[in-house]
């Protein structure tokens, strides 16, 4: 192997038996390669430590080889990224975002915006060829980004957005995934624990998606506060009804909210899955600490924003809407009694 920054365009062309053209297209236009042929010479790149010059391809674009990655600090119901235990979910992401940036001839640039404003000033700054945004939910937000005249994708919680690009998780077939299995597992009363539903989309939709497979009139909603200390006071109040047989199941919004419901339960007495089965969501890491393995839902955070990536570098090219929503999974466990 050469050493670092000798080895040229039509080396790695040579080698994978394509035209300069073909690399050339790879980096900058992948959706005009075969996928097998974007397979090749990225192989092949990485066997001849092939680093294209990433600032001189910006230059011949006309652009700024930036690819921004947008952090609104503000216009949240809660913001998560604050709560420690959620440190690795956007350390991940980030991970991720570099890894899949290393097949396009663009840099990723971190931006925090803390106001509307912030946002709008993007539009003189040129600091961007285009914005990945992270977690939106906020119309207001998506309108001030549309003004910029910049191409965007917002990513994650965001299938609600019917007229912009977006790679997003599918929250309602999640919620259904968690009801279906209760519900093969043969539970029959379910008490459905969440957390701010009425302002946050993501939530309302696990929630309607729980709903659809259950007649709502025999779901006991509890709407409080999430996380450890909102599940806790939530798993309080259920622990009567479990202990007289009125509740069979527990759906959770989310894994850290299940922990406290957990808590609250096996502290009073109660046996999972024995006296009542419980689902979580997001597959968090550190329920491995749990005396049993917690069944959850994985969002796959991962495909969608590497994919993002992806998409909203065609963006730049073809200027098209994508919209690509991607299905979690189940991953089962030990909380529920089959």
């Amino acid at each position: 192997m050469s050493k670092l920054g000798k080895i040229n365009r039509k080396q790695v062309a040579d080698l994978a038996s394509v035209s300069e053209t073909t690399v050339s297209r790879v980096y900058n236009n992948p959706e005009l390669v075969a996928s097998d042929k974007v397979d090749l010479v990225l192989k092949t790149a990485r066997k001849l430590g092939y680093i294209p010059d990433k600032a001189a391809s910006a230059l011949r674009r006309k652009g700024t080889g930036n690819i921004l990655f947008l952090e609104i600090k503000k216009h949240r119901t809660y913001d998560w990224t604050q709560i420690s235990y959620y440190n690795w979910f956007y350390a991940d992401i980030v991970r991720t975002l570099f890894k899949q940036m290393e097949s396009h001839l663009y840099q990723l640039r971190h931006y925090q915006a803390e106001s509307i404003s912030d946002i709008l000033a993007l539009k003189d700054m040129n600091i961007c060829d285009a914005i990945l945004v992270f977690n939106v939910e906020d119309k207001e937000i998506v309108t001030a980004l549309e003004t910029l005249g910049i191409p965007f994708i917002c990513c994650h919680h965001t299938e609600k957005f019917k007229s912009v690009s977006i790679c997003a998780t599918d929250n309602f077939y999640g919620g259904m995934l968690v009801a279906r299995y209760l519900q093969e597992a043969g539970c029959r009363k379910p008490v459905y624990i969440t957390g701010f539903f009425k302002e946050t989309f993501a939530h309302a939709q696990r929630l309607n998606g729980f709903l659809s497979v259950y007649n709502r009139k025999n779901v006991l909603v509890l709407d409080g506060k999430i996380g450890i200390d909102g599940g806790f006071k939530a798993g309080k109040r259920i622990i009567a009804p479990i202990k007289n047989a009125e509740i069979d199941c527990i759906g959770v919004v989310n894994d850290l909210t299940a922990i406290g419901v957990i808590h609250a339960l096996t502290g009073a007495g109660i046996k999972i899955p024995e006296q009542v089965s419980i689902i979580g969501y997001d597959n968090l890491p550190f329920t491995i600490a749990l005396p049993f393995k917690l069944v959850t839902v994985d969002l796959f955070l991962n495909q969608i924003y590497a994919n993002a990536v992806d998409l909203v570098i065609k963006s730049i090219h073809n200027e098209k809407v994508y919209r690509e929503v991607i299905k979690p999974a189940l991953v089962p466990g030990d909380s529920v009694l089959t």
